[in-house]
């Protein structure tokens, strides 16, 4: 008995299981049934069977290309191990843990406790912290300070961040405290140092204290903290 393609694109649709084989048959049943009428034409019109046999499998491939780009970049991540479950990573802005590394997608709790899905080929592409396989973490800020401070009093103020920096026992030996920029409204100065911790929670603590006695600096020495304002002269 002779089946034609109208039946077996049927059977394929409502009977076959899903699946890649019963896909390719159903393409064949209908290419096979949209050609048919086209095989009187003679050889010289063959172009037609290759675009109808090509042009769908191509259109799918590119369709797919995101999804094979981000499956590439779950072996990347497999074979290179830039990271791992539980790792504190920062990468495109995002800062939070690695919960899990999927074939597409890896998933990121923020420090916000919000969860993130990343598509993996994202990761491999953008620059990535890992800040656990790192010993320190950097702080680094602007202490902006009004333009009716004293050289003498900047100068005072420097040293005793400088002194209270180094001797917290968990700061690294390098830091940064400098007078650095007339600002339009302010007199900033640059201080940067490391915490001897990758932990977060450790160095919010540290950077607490070191504030708090940055603070108490600033008022011994008559300063205060700046903040944008503009002056406007009026002339009569």
């Amino acid at each position: 008995m002779r089946v034609s393609s109208s039946e077996w694109i049927a059977f394929l649709c409502h009977r076959a299981p899903p699946g890649p084989v019963a896909l390719a048959l159903a393409w064949h049943c209908v290419y096979r049934q949209c050609t048919a009428p086209l095989a009187p034409l003679g050889p010289n019109d063959t172009q037609w069977h290759w675009h109808w046999l090509v042009s769908p499998p191509l259109a799918v491939a590119l369709a797919a290309q995101d999804t094979l780009a981000n499956l590439l970049g779950s072996f990347v991540i497999y074979l290179d191990k830039p990271f791992k479950a539980g790792d504190l990573i920062e990468a495109d802005g995002i800062t939070g843990r690695i919960e899990h590394v999927g074939f597409r997608t890896t998933r990121i709790r923020t420090l916000e406790k919000s969860l993130i899905t990343v598509p993996n080929k994202k990761l491999i592409d953008t620059a990535l912290n890992n800040i656990t396989l790192s010993d320190m973490r950097r702080v680094r800020f602007n202490i902006a300070l009004t333009y009716n401070s004293k050289p003498e009093q900047i100068t005072g103020i420097i040293d005793e961040i400088k002194s209270i920096i180094d001797s917290h026992p968990k700061t690294g030996d390098e830091f940064v405290v400098r007078f650095v920029d007339f600002d339009s409204s302010s007199l900033n100065i640059l201080v940067i140092y490391f915490v001897k911790s990758n932990e977060f929670e450790v160095m919010v603590d540290v950077k607490e204290q070191i504030n708090l006695s940055i603070m108490k600096i600033i008022e011994k020495h008559g300063c205060a903290f700046a903040f944008p304002t503009q002056t406007i002269h009026l002339q009569q």
